[in-house]
């Protein structure tokens, strides 16, 4: 992964992007399947073509309005009252995993690979740690299968504080 965000396929792509995206994506899935990259950004999901990065569709992924305003209300920067994705994984060929902060409120879903992403469900939800932009770095050993994981295991294993 390191390779890929050193490569001039990373430089082509960030060129693609929005400038308020390009600089806040920081976690993608190749969907090998359907030769989408999927990339997650600030407040954002993608999907690019792997092979000349030309982004197919993007999708506002925002937090809540209440969430958000709770979160500037306990005294929270605007800035970090976002949705900074934190993890994104295939599941199998079809589904796509994705999980935010959501304003200190995390939220993961499963979405279907090959279609649209804004079609989407919620399907985990769990208390914010302190930290926000670290959440959820503890997750990533849990899940060690990521073929046959399902949410509920994901649900019960992820500490967050």
């Amino acid at each position: 992964m390191e390779d890929f965000l050193k490569s001039p396929d990373t430089l082509v792509l960030k060129s693609r992007l929005p400038d308020e995206l390009s600089q806040y994506f920081s976690h993608f899935v190749i969907d090998r399947k359907r030769g989408q990259l999927i990339v997650g950004a600030r407040n954002q999901l993608i999907r690019a073509d792997l092979h000349d990065m030309r982004p197919i569709e993007s999708v506002t992924w925002s937090p809540d309005a209440g969430n958000y305003t709770i979160c500037v209300a306990k005294g929270k920067p605007e800035a970090e009252c976002q949705n900074f994705i934190k993890l994104l994984l295939m599941d199998g060929d079809d589904d796509v995993i994705s999980c935010g902060t959501h304003a200190y409120h995390p939220i993961c879903t499963r979405r279907k690979a090959g279609i649209s992403l804004q079609s989407n469900l919620v399907t985990a939800r769990q208390q914010a740690s302190s930290n926000a932009h670290m959440w959820p770095a503890k997750a990533a050993p849990h899940i060690q299968n990521q073929k046959n994981t399902k949410i509920k295991e994901l649900k019960s294993e992820w500490p967050l504080g």
